[in-house]
This record gives structure tokens, sequence and C-alpha cells, in this order.
């Protein structure tokens, strides 16, 4: 059986397919969860419904192309997604509302846009095939191609290079973003280029994950990797393999067992992943962590039994 899924076409770009988005979102989530904005990758992720469906009527109405362009909806949904983000935090300067609840109502409102454009563009009829838009919603590997795989690696890279060259500020501005403005860092443009980096990762992943899976493939990957490592570098590169191997895995498992969807099979890969990790690292075990507390624990009320029998013997003498 796996030499037939290493030998078949279809097979092969799934396997290639998720493990470079497994790989790339696991990398750049890594930021997200160290800057602790886990929710702004759910935001993203259902924006791209909206980024989708705009890609779709702008290649056909304003191009002339096939709406179903990669390279068009990848630019398309990661502007889209950069705009939401940055509408969050706007909306979170200007008003009353806290961090989440602003996060909640650009969620709720690109996703509804795209939904309802969705199901215009199905209502009317366009001289580009509408097969597929459906895809983005819950995801499906086996419709990725080689030119989709092409171009995902290519905004990838692009991504990657992105943090590779602004990697002293990038760590700088995630531990300590006042010492890195008082030292007249990019500061806006690290963020940007963070924010950017991040959106890519979620893009370029949809269409094999789906929208409403795609932050697990951006977040497990990295609480993982922190529960192994102390360095950044190390936690993004160990997220990263994480986030390969539990796609790879995944894929395997969801062809081997017949017709079962690929990006559920790999989040629950993930966070299977995920729970080991939390269990079994040395150094933050949940488990040895128990244990030491029980042990504090014990150590302490021995100490105290024998200060409370040290001053009954004084007691006794005076």
């Amino acid at each position: 059986m796996i030499l037939d899924i290493l030998t078949q076409t279809v097979y092969q770009r799934v396997l290639v397919g998720t493990a470079l988005i497994g790989f790339s979102c696991g990398l750049l989530g890594t930021f997200t969860y160290l800057r602790r904005q886990a929710l702004i990758a759910d935001v993203v992720g259902h924006s791209t419904m909206l980024g989708v469906t705009s890609a779709f009527l702008f290649s056909v109405l304003a191009l002339g192309i096939d709406g179903r362009n990669m390279i068009v909806i990848v630019i398309v949904s990661a502007i889209v997604g950069v705009l939401s983000s940055a509408l969050s935090s706007f909306l979170e300067r200007i008003t009353p509302l806290g961090h989440d609840t602003t996060m909640a109502v650009i969620l709720a409102l690109t996703f509804g846009g795209g939904m309802a454009l969705l199901s215009e563009i199905n209502k009317r009829t366009f001289p580009s095939s509408k097969a597929g838009l459906k895809d983005y919603l819950f995801g499906n590997a086996t419709t990725l191609t080689w030119s989709d795989i092409r171009i995902s690696g290519a905004f990838a890279l692009a991504a990657l290079l992105v943090v590779l060259i602004l990697w002293s500020d990038i760590q700088l501005y995630i531990f300590d973003a006042a010492a890195a403005t008082v030292l007249g860092r990019p500061v806006r443009l690290v963020s940007i280029a963070l924010t950017s980096a991040t959106v890519i990762g979620i893009v370029i992943g949809v269409k094999a994950v789906g929208l409403v899976l795609v932050v697990a493939y951006v977040i497990l990957p990295a609480v993982s990797a922190r529960q192994w490592v102390n360095s950044m570098r190390s936690m993004a590169i160990l997220a990263g393999l994480f986030g390969m191997f539990a796609s790879v895995a995944g894929s395997i498992i969801s062809i081997t067992a017949g017709k079962l969807p690929t990006g559920p099979t790999t989040v629950i890969v993930l966070t299977l992943l995920t729970v080991f990790s939390l269990l079994a690292a040395p150094e933050r075990s949940l488990i040895l962590r128990a244990i030491r507390r029980r042990q504090a624990r014990q150590v302490l009320l021995e100490q105290l039994q024998r200060e409370a029998q040290g001053s009954t013997m004084q007691e006794v003498t005076a």
C-alpha cells in the first residue's frame, strides 16, 4: 500500500503538497504563537473565503482568466488577510472593544462576506469553471496540482526569506518590543513582515486543509515544539518538522484508511503529537510537574512536622 502511495501521481501530489504546507505553517506559526496571537490565525483563515471569492471575480471579470488561478488567489487572499488583521488592531485602538471582540467581529464580517459572494457566484454563469471553490471551506488535498504546489512553494520560500533577513529584529521585537523601539529598530516593518508571512503560510494551506482547520496547522506544531526546546530558532525548525511529519502521516492514514479527509486526519495527528509533547517533554512534562509538586508538598509537610515536633520538645523541656 505504501508503495502504491509513492508511485501514484495523485498521492504524490497530496504528500508533497501537504508536507510543504505543514512545514511552512508550522515554522511561520511559531511567531504567531510567541506573540500570543493565536486567534489572528483563525481570523485570517476565515477571511480567506472572502479572498478566494474576490480573487475569482477579479480574475474572471477584470483579467479575463481562469477564476481559480492560484497566483491571484494567494495574492488577493493575502491582501484580505493582512487588511483583516490591520482592521482588527485599528478597531481595538479606536473603540472600547477588547482584542478578542474585535477579532470576532472581523472574522464574522469577512467569513460572512465570503459566503455571500460564494452564493452569488454559484447562482450566476461565468466563462470560468466554479468547481473547487467550496473545497476552500473544508479543504481537499487531492485537488492540489503540481502547479499549485510550485506556486505555494514559491510564496512560502519568499515568506521564509523575509523572516531570515529580519531574524535578529524579529527576535528582539517578539521578546522585548519596547527595547526594539528604543533602539530604533524597524518595529513597524517587522510587525508587518511577520503578519504578512503568517498570512502567506495560512493562505497557501487553505486549499488542502480548509479555512476551518488551518489554524491548527499554524498553532499546534508551535505548541508541540515549545515543550522540547528553549531557543526560538530551534523552536521554529522543530515546529516546521512537526508540521511536515503530521501532514505526511495524516495523508498516509487518510489514504490507507479509505475515504478519510486529509485535513481533519492531519489535525488529529497534530493533536495527538501536542498531547504527547505536553505529557512527555522532559523539562515541561505535565506529568513530571505534577510529580515534582507532590514531592515538594511532601518535603514541606515533613519539614513542618519536624519543626512542630521540635517546638513541642522545647515546651516540654521548659
